[in-house]
Formats: structure tokens, C-alpha cells, sequence
């Protein structure tokens, strides 16, 4: 009977027994006992080699086929045997090392992966043309990571026997790796020429996988048919034809055109593939995934995790573990349990450091737990790994402008706004169709506390959605709903909560949970707008539907509360805590409704009561209920009691540390108190570890006040504006502290430009709140400040008379600079007065300092209307220089003007004169040139007349003479 190819029973001879054994292989027992039975026979090499095959393929024990196999190798056996045995051991150790159990154990795979090798290798050198050896070497090779040398040690294999088939595997295996997929192509159907009947492994497999590259997806479909023809239990076809009718129905881009009724038929024909392969094989973790991920696209999350911790159990490789991870990490990160999710991205990159899609999740978790920079170093590392798309180059620019436009490295910020740059020119374009980058954009802007911008965000998202007519998800309406609410937008909150409600109806149980939350917010922003009854209404109907929503019943007790319907808050307390009578933060929200009412005994009593129960924010309360009591003890004769309040608030605080090492806010506690009583140095040095550990606007204000309370102004200045920055320069105090810190600068060094800067401050904190008194106060302060400020340094002591002579030196100010000057302290001076009537008696001021400010200001007003006088008498002078220069220059300028005019007048009689003149020449010429013309005119008529008279007597002579000739 044989095992496959494993014969069952063996006759084997033993040479120093002289006999001959039959052995059972079913009898017998682990590799030891088996040497134990031989002990010093000495057996052919051949018969160590079937028990090896034994063991490693029906026990399933490769590491009783290793000790066999050892034990072999010591024992006679033709080459031709050795070389076998060597290639069988080398294969046992590679098939441990690829073996799940071993993944964990670094140090143990590592020396798996070399005992394989030198085993090949001995192999090899007893025989170089060997195919098993060289193809297991270019495996050996390929596990590497060095396909060159794979690819090698398969084309000598081919040079030796060209259809070598194991051979032709590893090639086509690199060829795909190397995204040759039409050579890969041509190599499988090789194999499927040379044997068209095999299906361990299915060369069919290989060739839908590149004709899916190739996008031949109908021809793809059609081999992965073939091989389940073929082989009607082949998980990997069954698996990969899943696959693929998944993705047809998440309608990926080779599938546009379809339905949804094809969606929903090609779902369940998924679903129908992966169940026939866990069917064939329940513990095949790539089918498992493949399930796990048909639930997660039908949102159905209980039976994904079920699926994937399955998964879990029986991943067979390294690839299969990261996946798995990865997988429930999107399922962890889809219900929102963040902490899971990290762990499971986390893990997943921990097994494959090369799985781009765990990357880009633990980036994004990186992100909402505020690891910035680290989230940067994910997606640059993405980046690196050619995962260029948008998605990742949108993330990155976002990370960058968050971190680094403070950076003064000019190419960062270039570096982002290029970024920017292309993802916008995508958006115009419509090449990039995905709303979730705005989100993810949004998610930046809320880190930042401007919840404007995320909503025009979160707006973009919407827009997209309904371009690419897709359904927008109720949590994005919510989202925009909450972005609103944060930035005071009430009506357009209530907006966007109802929009989201109105799709929560159609769902399943109307959303649950979260439909719940969705209407609590609603009533939030109802509240916030001022729309008590609406509120109300919207809390009552949650209650109606769940009365475990604790949330709601409290926000009705603080609408109750608001209106001083205390029996109504007591009321929605009591029966809160009916729900649950142990809910402590009840307790102390009752505690907190009972002191603003100004019971304290009572509140106090609570707190006592929670602190016994170690609940760390009962004793961190009441350590600050002491604080207050301490710092409210004014009199010198009451400082004994003073001290014990302190010592007892520095107790509960350092019970509170005990309790939790991390309690900051116990931590800075402690701080205050020391710096209450005066240790301001160690106060100091305490808020900066505070500030390292949790840099929170509060403890940068603390660290503030101390900085300012030791001198060091600048760095005073630089965490009270860090802290202002971060309320978005709406909190008025911080402003007054920067205000006081310029106003000290100011007065110790004499600096105007110091109280310049702290009037500044002073007034944008008294925009922010007109009916602030002390703003006032302080505003008034600065002026008279700054008055007197000009007065030390510009008037000095010297006096000037109102009789003192126009050439006295001028004084350095000007008397337009003292008219301001006295305007302010006038002003200054007016408000003082105002702050001692009767209707500031109930702001807490030192009401004899302000007299002694209105008497000082008189005083200053009163040598400043000197001063004003004397000016005045100054520039009267200088007036009367002034007048008497312009009157002379007057005068001067006039005469100036008469003379030229004068000379005009005589430069015009001039020139008339001589153009009369030649006027006059010029006739005498004319009449001249007349009389000449006419003697010319006479003489050329005499001397024509006497020519014609010379003529007349020539002419006769002439004829007298012709007659002559004639004769």
C-alpha cells in the first residue's frame, strides 16, 4: 500500500544482524525512537531518505525529517543518493523556514535559511548538474531578495534540460515580480504545452494573474475556469475568481459601466467562490481575508472580525500575517475603535514593512493622535516606496504646511505649496475624484483650531460626492455639522444634522448609536443658538428612545439649570443616577451645579467622598478646592491657616501623582502653590517640564506669569503670545498679561516704544470685551504712563517764562506732540474719575491708589498746560519771525517784480523805437529801389531807341548796296 508515492511497508536488510526487518510505517513512533530502534545498524542511505518522505508528508513533521535526514547522510549510499538526500534536506529546512510557527523567531529562521543553503550547495558540488539543486538555490535566492542570482541558477537548470518545469515556475516567478507579464505569460503556457494535465501547481494560476495585468480580464476570468475545470477543489482559482467579482462590484475602473443589480449579483457570486474554497479548505487564511472583506463591503463588521480572527489563527506566511493585520485594522478603524486599529496598522507594517496600504492607515492614525511629524515620516516613507498618487502627495503637503510653514527653510513651504499646486490643478481638471482628501484636509484645519476652513473643506467633499453622484455619508453631513457648531455657525450646524437625520431614517435601526449622536448634536447647536425649546424637545425625544443616553438628560439638566429651575436639575440627576448609581462623573456634574449655587459644604462632602475612592479627578478637584481657600486668605494674621491650606492642596496633588504619575494636572498644582508662596524659581523650572511633557495654553500661561515674576520679559512675552495664538487672539486676559509684561519694560527701562506696544495690547483686549473695567483702568494707566513717560524725557526741568526772549532754546517736544500728550492724560485723568462713581464700586479696585492717580494726572495736566503756555508763547514768537520774514520777503518779491516790470516797460518802448526805425529805413529803401527802377526803366528805353535808330541807317546802307550788285 503507498502513501502517494511513499510506499507504506519496507523491507530493510541489516548487514551486522544478518536480517531482514519489515517496517510499518504507520508503527512507527518520533524520529528518535525510530534512530533508537536502527541504533548502530548500518542501513542504505535510500531507506533514511522513505522514512524522511514519511515524516515530512503524512506526519507533517519536518523537523523529525531533519533529524532522519541527518542520520542519513552518515550512512552508504551512491552519489546519486547523497546528492538526493542533500537536496531533501536542504528543501526540509527551507519549507521550516517559510513555516509560520517559525516567522517569530528571527535568529532561528535565519539559520534554517543557511543550513538550506549549504545543503544545496554540497549538492551541487557532488553533482553541478543537478536540477533540484540548482533550482532550490535559486529559490534559496529568490527568499533573498536577489532575483538576479535566482534567475541564474534557473537559466543553468534550462541550459541543462530546457523543459525543465520546476525551472520554468522560477522563471515566470521573476518575470511577474519584475512586471514582465507578457514574458511571465508566454513561460506559463510553456508549462501548460509541456503538461497540459498539471495542477500542483496550476500553471493556469500564473496566467490569468498576467492576462488580470495585461488587462485581458474576460481572457483572466477564462483561465482561472479552466484551472477550476481542471481541478474543481483549487482554492487559489476559486480564490482569485472572488476577487475578482469583488471588485467588479466595488466598480473599479475596468468596470464602470456597471449596475448595481450586476454589483449585487457579482457580490454574491464572490461570496459563493470564497465559501466553495473554505469549503475545499477551512483553514486557508487568504480565503478567510477574501471573506472577511466581502462582509467589510457590506458594512456587516461583527462577521468580518470573526472572519479575520480566523485568519489570524491559520496564516501560513509572513504575507498572509501582514495582511491580516491589516485587514483588521481597516475593520477596527471602519467601527471606530482607533486604539485597535493603530495596534493591527501597526503590527501589520511590523511583519511587511512594504504594505503600502497599512502605511498609508497607520499614517492616518499617526495623524488623529496628533504624532504629526511621525505621520509625516509614514507617508514620505510611502512616498519612497512609489506610492505616489494623490492621496499620499495631498496628506504630505497638508503635514507640511501643518509643520513646517513656521520652519524657516523656504523650501519646505515651496515644497508643500507645489504640492498643493498639483492636487488643486487635479481637482480643476477632474483627474482626481476623491472626497476624502478634502476631508483629511478638514481633519488639519480642526488640529489647528480653524474650523472655518474645515468646513469649506468638508463642503468640497460634499460637492464631490454628489459630481461623482455618489450617496454623502451622514457622517460627513455630522462632521460638517460639528465644524460649524465650533465655529459659532449655529444655523448652518442644525442645517447639516438635519440634512444628516434625514439619511440616518432610511438606515437599518436609523443609524443606532450613532443616529443618536447625530440628534444630541442637533440639540447642541439648538441650544447654542438659543433655541431653548427646540433643544429641549430634541434631549426629551432621545430620552424616550434611550433613556440610558446620559448625555442628553445632563444638557437638560444644564438647560433646566440655566433657567434656575433647581428642582428640575436635581430632579434629571437623581434619576440619572437611578441608571447607574455608581457613575461618578454624575457625582461630580452635581457637585459642580451644587456649588454654583454657592453651596459649598455639600460639593465639598461629594468630592471627599469620590476622593476615598481614589478617583483621581475628585482629589485633583479638591486639591484645587484648597488652593483657592489658601489664596483667598488676605490677612497678615490669618497666615498660619493660609500655609495649611497649601500644605493640604500640595497633599491631595501629590496623592493625585501617586495615583497616576502622568496627572498633569496635579503636577502643575503642586507648581502653583509653589509659586503662591513665593519659591518662584522652582515654580518656574516646574512649569517648563510641564510645558515639555503637555505644551497647553493654561501651562504656558503659567510659565508666562513666572518668567515675568523673575524678570525674564521675553521669554514672559513669547509663551503669553504662543498662548494667545493658540486661542486665535480671543482670550482678552492673555492680553492684558502681555500688556502688563510691555508696561513693566516700559516703565523699569523708560521705553515709550515698550508702552506703545502695551496701550496696543490693552486696547485690542478691550475690543474684544467694551465693558471690561479693568481694561479700562489699565488703558487709562498706560496713557498717564506714557504722559509722563514724554514729560521725563522730552520737558525735563527746565523753565521757560512767558517773557522770555524769541531766541530761548526750544524745548524737544513740539507743541502739537504736548497737545496729544495732554489729551491723554486728560483722557486718562477723566477715566480715573469715572471708575471712583458710583457704578464701578463693584469692580475691585484700590479706590485711594486711583485718587492718587486723578491727583497726579491733575498735576501732570497742570505743568503740561505750562509747558503748553510756554510753547505757546514760543511759537507766537516764532509766528511773529515767520509773518515778518514772509512780510519782507513780500515786500522784497514786490519791488523785485516792479523793477522787472519797469525795465519790460522801457525794453518795449525800445523795442518800438527801433522798429520804427527800420520801419522808416525800409520805406527811404523801398522808395529808393522805386526811383532806381525807374532810372533803370528810362535808361533801358533810351538805349533801345538809339539801337533801333543805328538799325533804321544800317538797314538802307544794306539795300543801297544789294542794288549794286544787281546791276
Amino acid at each position: 500500500m503507498n502513501f502517494g508515492s511513499i510506499q507504506k511497508v519496507v523491507e530493510i536488510p541489516l548487514p551486522i544482524s544478518n536480517q531482514t526487518v519489515e517496517i510499518d510505517c504507520d508503527q512507527l513512533g518520533t524520529a528518535g525512537e525510530t534512530l533508537n530502534m536502527f541504533g548502530s545498524e548500518i542501513i542504505d542511505m535510500k531507506y533514511w531518505i522513505h522514512f524522511a518522505l514519511f515524516y515530512n508528508v503524512i506526519r507533517e513533521s519536518p523537523e523529525e525529517a531533519v533529524s532522519i535526514l541527518e542520520r542519513g547522510l552518515l550512512s552508504p549510499g551512491s552519489i546519486e543518493e547523497r546528492c538526493k538526500c542533500l537536496n531533501l534536506l536542504a528543501s526540509t529546512y527551507f519549507k521550516m523556514y517559510k513555516a509560520p510557527k517559525y516567522q517569530a523567531n528571527v535568529d532561528q529562521k535565519n539559520h534554517f535559511l543557511v543550513q538550506a543553503t549549504e545543503k544545496f550547495n554540497e549538492a551541487s558540488q557532488l553533482n553541478p548538474q543537478n536540477l533540484i539543486s540548482l533550482v532550490g538555490k535559486g529559490l534559496i535566492y529568490l527568499a533573498k531578495k536577489d532575483p538576479v542570482q535566482a534567475n541564474r541558477e534557473f537559466s543553468n537548470a534550462l541550459r541543462i534540460s530546457p523543459n525543465f518545469i520546476p525551472a520554468l515556475f522560477g522563471l515566470a516567478r521573476i518575470q511577474y515580480s519584475h512586471k514582465s507579464f507578457k514574458d511571465a505569460l508566454a513561460t506559463y503556457q510553456r508549462i501548460v504545452r509541456l503538461n497540459p494535465f498539471m495542477i500542483h501547481p496550476d500553471p493556469r494560476i500564473g496566467i490569468g494573474l498576467c492576462l488580470n495585468k495585461l488587462n485581458r480580464f474576460n481572457e483572466a476570468v477564462q483561465a482561472f475556469d479552466r484551472a477550476i475545470a481542471m481541478n474543481p477543489n483549487s482554492v487559489p482559482a476559486n480564490i482569485l475568481l472572488a476577487t475578482i467579482e469583488f471588485d467588479i462590484a466595488k466598480q473599479l475602473d475596468p468596470y464602470k459601466d456597471v449596475t448595481d443589480e450586476e454589483r449585487l449579483a457579482n457580490y454574491c457570486a464572490g461570496m459563493e467562490r470564497v465559501e466553495l474554497a473554505l469549503n475545499i479548505d477551512p483553514t486557508k487564511s487568504s480565503a478567510l481575508i477574501l471573506l472577511a472583506h466581502g462582509f467589510y463591503l457590506r458594512e456587516e463588521m461583527d462577521f468580518s472580525l470573526e472572519a479575520l480572527r480566523r485568519a489570524e489563527k491559520y496564516a501560513d506566511s509572513r504575507f498572509m500575517q501582514s495582511e491580516t493585520h491589516y485587514q483588521l485594522a481597516r475593520a477596527y478603524h471602519f467601527i471606530e475603535e482607533y486604539d485597535k486599529a493603530f495596534y493591527h496598522y501597526y503590527h501589520a507594517i511590523d511583519i511587511n514593512e512594504n504594505h503600502t496600504s497599512a502605511r498609508y492607515g497607520y499614517g492616518q492614525m499617526l495623524i488623529r493622535n496628533g504624532y504629526y511629524e511621525e505621520a509625516r515620516d509614514e507617508f514620505e516613507k510611502l512616498w519612497v516606496l512609489n506610492v505616489k498618487n494623490l492621496d499620499v502627495t495631498t496628506v504630505l503637503c497638508v503635514l507640511n504646511a501643518h509643520i513646517g510653514f513656521n520652519d524657516s527653510d523656504q523650501s519646505v513651504k515651496q515644497k508643500a505649496l507645489n504640492d498643493f499646486d498639483r492636487i488643486s490643478k487635479a481637482f480643476i481638471e477632474d483627474k482626481y475624484k476623491n472626497p476624502d482628501i478634502s476631508t483629511v484636509k478638514a481633519w488639519f484645519f480642526e488640529q489647528k483650531k480653524n474650523p472655518v476652513k474645515a468646513l469649506a473643506s468638508l463642503k468640497k467633499a460634499k460637492e464631490l460626492y454628489e459630481r461623482l453622484h455618489r450617496p454623502v455619508p451622514f457622517e460627513l453631513l455630522n462632521k460638517m455639522g460639528n465644524m460649524a457648531f465650533k465655529a459659532k455657525f449655529y444655523d448652518e450646524a442644525i442645517e447639516h444634522y438635519s440634512e444628516a437625520l434625514k439619511i440616518i431614517e432610511e438606515l437599518p435601526e436609523k443609524g443606532g448609536y450613532r443616529g443618536l449622536t447625530v440628534c444630541y448634536n442637533k440639540g447642541r447647536a439648538n441650544e447654542a443658538a438659543h433655541k431653548t425649546e427646540q433643544a429641549r424637545n430634541i434631549y426629551k425625544k432621545i430620552i424616550d428612545h434611550s433613556p440610558e443616553f446620559v448625555l442628553a438628560r445632563l444638557r437638560l439638566a444644564a438647560i433646566e439649570d440655566k433657567l434656575k429651575n433647581h428642582h428640575k436639575v436635581d430632579e434629571i440627576i437623581h434619576e440619572v443616577l437611578d441608571l447607574d448609581e455608581e457613575n461618578m462623573e454624575v457625582k461630580k456634574i452635581h457637585a459642580l451645579y451644587q456649588l454654583r449655587r454657592g453651596d459649598f459644604q455639600t460639593p465639598r462632602n461629594f468630592l471627599h467622598s469620590l476622593a476615598e475612592k481614589n478617583d483621581l479627578v475628585a482629589i485633583t478637584a479638591l486639591g484645587s478646592l484648597y488652593l483657592i481657600k489658601a489664596r483667598l486668605i488676605k490677612q497678615e494674621q490669618e497666615k498660619p491657616q493660609r500655609e495649611a491650606y497649601y500644605k493640604r492642596a500640595v497633599e491631595l496633588f501629590q496623592r493625585a501623582l501617586n495615583l497616576n504619575p502622568r496627572n498633569i494636572w496635579a503636577a502643575n498644582g503642586i507648581t502653583v502653590a509653589l509659586a503662591e508662596t513665593g519659591r518662584m524659581q522652582e515654580a518656574n523650572e516646574g512649569f517648563w517640564k510641564i510645558l515639555q511633557n503637555c505644551p497647553k495654553p493654561e501651562f504656558n500661561i503659567n510659565y508666562a506669569h513666572t518668567c515675568a515674576l523673575l524678570g525674564d520679559y521675553g521669554n514672559a512675552i513669547r509663551f503669553y503670545e504662543v498662548a494667545s495664538k493658540k486661542y486665535q487672539h480671543r482670550d482678552y486676559q492673555i492680553m492684558e498679561w502681555i500688556a502688563r509684561v510691555y508696561y513693566i519694560i516700559g516703565k523699569e527701562r523708560k521705553n515709550l516704544e515698550s508702552l506703545e506696544t502695551a496701550l496696543d495690547w490693552t486696547q485690542r483686549a478691550l475690543r474684544l470685551k467694551p465693558d471690561h473695567k479693568i481694561a479700562l483702568h489699565n488703558l487709562a494707566l498706560l496713557q498717564q504712563t506714557r504722559a509722563q513717560l514724554i514729560r521725563d524725557a522730552k520737558l525735563g526741568q527746565s523753565k521757560v517764562g512767558v517773557t522770555a526772549p524769541i531766541t530761548a532754546a526750544s524745548p524737544n517736544i513740539s507743541l502739537s506732540e504736548l497737545k496729544k500728550v495732554i489729551a491723554w492724560a486728560q483722557w486718562s485723568t477723566k477715566t480715573f474719575e469715572e471708575i471712583l462713581k458710583e457704578e464701578y464700586k463693584k469692580v475691585m479696585f484700590d479706590r485711594d491708589l486711583v485718587k492718587n492717580r486723578v491727583a497726579f494726572g491733575n498735576s501732570m495736566i497742570g505743568s503740561f498746560e505750562k509747558k503748553k503756555k510756554e510753547l505757546e508763547v514760543i511759537e507766537e514768537q516764532k509766528e511773529a519771525e515767520r509773518t515778518e520774514r514772509k512780510r519782507v520777503e513780500e515786500e522784497n518779491r514786490r519791488i523785485e517784480e516792479q523793477r522787472i516790470a519797469e525795465e519790460a516797460i522801457l525794453e518795449e518802448e525800445r523795442r518800438k523805437r527801433a522798429a520804427e526805425e527800420d520801419r522808416v529805413r525800409n520805406e527811404r529803401l523801398q522808395e529808393y529801389a522805386a526811383m532806381q527802377k525807374i532810372l533803370y526803366a528810362r535808361e533801358e528805353k533810351s538805349k533801345r531807341r538809339r539801337y533801333s535808330s543805328d538799325e533804321d541807317d544800317r538797314g538802307m546802307s544794306s539795300k543801297k548796296s544789294r542794288r549794286g550788285f544787281n546791276l
